[in-house]
């Protein structure tokens, strides 16, 4: 059989956890591949928390921080994978994109195959990026995308699936009725997410409104704090929140909230997955990341949130709809999982 490994060189640990969807992806390509080929996890330490011991092949270092000292021990990371990687077909998680490429210069040589996972074009955005790239360019046999622009971006072989794919069958899906909150806002906070300003809108709306995650920019602390004390009808749960938790808490919203804006109209977003997944509509901006949203009808997108009618949207009538699609494009899971399949060569 073929030998996989999936990868994370830079294995960014915070606080001792691992944020982001490299983890998920991880597992998940573990679920894909299981029966196609001998598959491995290679990241740094911090892996073991999630990964038994038969699924990891562990590199020397974690990271915490974007420093030089960081980046040096990302190509050391580097180094470790292509030496484990001689003859096998690595698949890597692109955690750190320009650094990648830098490393995929000097030290791999062609000693299997080598795909990349990248979610957007910016490992490309600048002429000295671009000829960073062009170094590693011919090293690569091709990338995973989650759409056509990203893939002739970097003008090599791609296959495009959604970040994460879904193997297994949802638990049994909860009833309108028996969602605890009409809308949730769920997942690490950024400024770009847009959370204040849907916390703002929904807060005025006779609703239940659940906002849960870890704030990842300590300037959002204060504002959330403020929120807190301004809006006491919504629930708060600010802090890290672990995957099992996580999965519950979309299964009880009768919606999720995804009020993206700046770089989130020109990248994908797992977070989006993760809700479609756990059988939640979504309700979000009009951008690149929901696109999937808009296409199969798997819930709203806007403009502008202010132009949602909440009395419409928690007509049941409706989630129904939104739900039966989401059944349609779970289905639909099953090309992407063969089409990556092929890619690879398995």
């Amino acid at each position: 059989m073929k030998r996989i490994i999936i990868a994370d060189i830079k294995t960014q640990e915070i606080g001792g956890k691992v944020y982001g969807h490299y983890v998920p992806v991880a597992k998940n390509y573990l679920e894909i591949f299981k029966e196609e080929a001998h598959i491995k996890v290679a990241a740094g330490p911090i892996f073991s928390k999630y990964f038994d011991n038969n699924e990891i092949l562990k590199l020397p270092y974690n990271n915490s921080s974007d420093r030089f000292i960081e980046k040096v021990k990302t190509f050391i990371n580097a180094i470790a994978l292509f030496w484990k990687g001689i003859g096998k077909t690595i698949i890597l998680q692109q955690s750190t994109t320009v650094t990648s490429f830098v490393a995929i210069a000097l030290f791999y040589w062609w000693t299997g195959k080598l795909f990349l996972i990248q979610y957007n074009t910016a490992g490309v955005s600048s002429k000295l990026k671009r000829v960073i790239y062009s170094l590693a360019k011919y090293k690569i046999n091709g990338f995973i995308v989650p759409n056509e622009r990203v893939g002739k971006a970097y003008d090599r072989p791609y296959c495009i699936v959604t970040d994460y794919i879904k193997t297994k069958t949802c638990n049994q899906v909860i009833p309108y009725k028996e969602r605890k909150w009409d809308f949730g806002i769920i997942g690490t906070i950024f400024r770009d997410k847009g959370v204040i300003e849907a916390i703002e809108f929904l807060a005025t709306k006779n609703c239940k409104v659940i906002v849960a995650g870890n704030i990842a920019e300590p300037e959002l602390v204060e504002p959330f704090e403020n929120l807190k004390r301004k809006f006491p009808n919504i629930e708060f749960k600010i802090g890290y929140i672990d995957d099992t938790t996580f999965q519950a808490l979309i299964r009880k919203c009768r919606y999720c909230v995804l009020n993206y804006r700046g770089t989130y109209f020109d990248r994908s977003s797992g977070v989006v997955l993760d809700i479609i997944f756990n059988h939640t509509p979504v309700i979000g901006t009009n951008c690149t990341a929901l696109k999937m949203v808009k296409e199969d009808g798997l819930g709203i997108v806007y403009t502008d949130i202010s132009e949602l009618n909440i009395e419409e949207i928690l007509s049941e009538i409706n989630y129904n709809k939104y739900i039966s699609a989401i059944d349609e494009y779970c289905i639909k899971q099953k090309i992407f999982k063969n089409n990556l399949i092929n890619f690879v060569g398995v």
